[in-house]
């Protein structure tokens, strides 16, 4: 389970929360522009920029799980099992793309979200393994600058790109569904009933029915919701606002047993990232530790591959 926000407050912040159930040799990457790229289809290209995000590092290959360019472009994969459909390679003049690909293909491409869209013409989501040992995972896409969000869903008719107002997406269902449930939240508040029959008894019962649990359509509800009401940590002390945003996706994180997946394993939150756009610097926070670290483009000038 994963959920992905942008959060639009004083100072522009793209993080996520990554829920698994294993961990999956996680690093911090930097890597720098100018570097190549093999990809599966269109063979070697050149990165135009910097990328620094968490994932994995195999065979000089950043497999990011999120990231984000020197430009403050951001992007992160969430499992989306069942739903995501990847092509064969055919000679149809389309661009091939495996799901490992697209991130830092297009963080290592293009400054701005808009820039992604015309690399994202004629594009098809590639149905080839890194490696033989490491199957595909089933993945949408939530790509965000500070001016514009999108989601980009492969589907047997090609790549969908949906406008994300929300500034949030979960997992599975699709995005649209996900849209839809908020329908369910048009009577909820974060104002004080003023009932002088039936008078609350706490602050809180605007939202009274505002969903609790871990799935994913109630992740995105909750997420949603916190977003419209001014979640926006309007602090000028930086480490006060780095702070605000980690309580957000607090949240929506796992912790202990609360959810169980269908092996009966633990699902827990691995670790939240925040992304500063303007301030290029990355923020982190491990599974059920109070740390907070931080990385910044400056920080780098060589590709390395960090322990979280």
């Amino acid at each position: 389970m994963c959920t992905g926000a942008f959060l639009k407050p004083y100072n522009p912040y793209f993080g996520r929360n990554l829920d698994l159930s294993t961990h999956f040799g996680e690093k911090v990457i930097f890597f720098p522009s100018n570097s190549s790229l093999v990809t599966k289809a269109e063979g070697q290209i050149k990165t135009s920029y910097s990328i620094l995000g968490i994932g994995a590092y195999l065979n000089n290959f950043p497999l990011y799980a999120d990231a984000m360019n020197e430009c403050g472009l951001a992007m992160a994969g969430l499992y989306y099992p069942g739903n995501a459909f990847y092509f064969l390679k055919k000679d149809d003049g389309c661009r091939y793309l495996a799901p490992y690909e697209l991130i830092p293909y297009l963080l290592g491409k293009c400054k701005t979200v808009e820039e992604a869209l015309t690399y994202l013409k004629n594009l098809k989501i590639l149905k080839e393994e890194f490696m033989p040992n490491l199957p595909l995972t089933d993945l949408h896409f939530l790509l965000a600058d500070e001016e514009k969000r999108i989601v980009l869903e492969p589907d047997k008719d090609g790549l969908k790109i949906y406008e994300n107002p929300y500034d949030i997406l979960t997992n599975n269902p699709s995005f649209l569904i996900q849209e839809s449930f908020l329908s369910s939240l048009a009577n909820l508040s974060n104002t004080y009933p003023k009932n002088q029959k039936f008078p609350p008894d706490s602050i809180g019962f605007g939202a009274i029915s505002l969903p609790g649990d871990q799935s994913s359509r109630s992740r995105f509800m909750r997420g949603a919701y916190l977003l419209a009401h001014q979640y926006h940590f309007q602090n000028e002390d930086l480490e006060k606002e780095v702070a605000s945003c980690f309580s957000f996706f607090s949240k929506m994180a796992f912790y202990g047993e609360e959810a169980l997946d269908q092996d009966n394993r633990a699902e827990e939150t691995i670790y939240t990232s925040l992304y500063s756009l303007k301030d290029e610097t990355l923020y982190w926070r491990k599974s059920l530790s109070e740390k907070i670290n931080k990385i910044s483009f400056k920080d780098l000038k060589d590709a390395k591959a960090i322990d979280l």
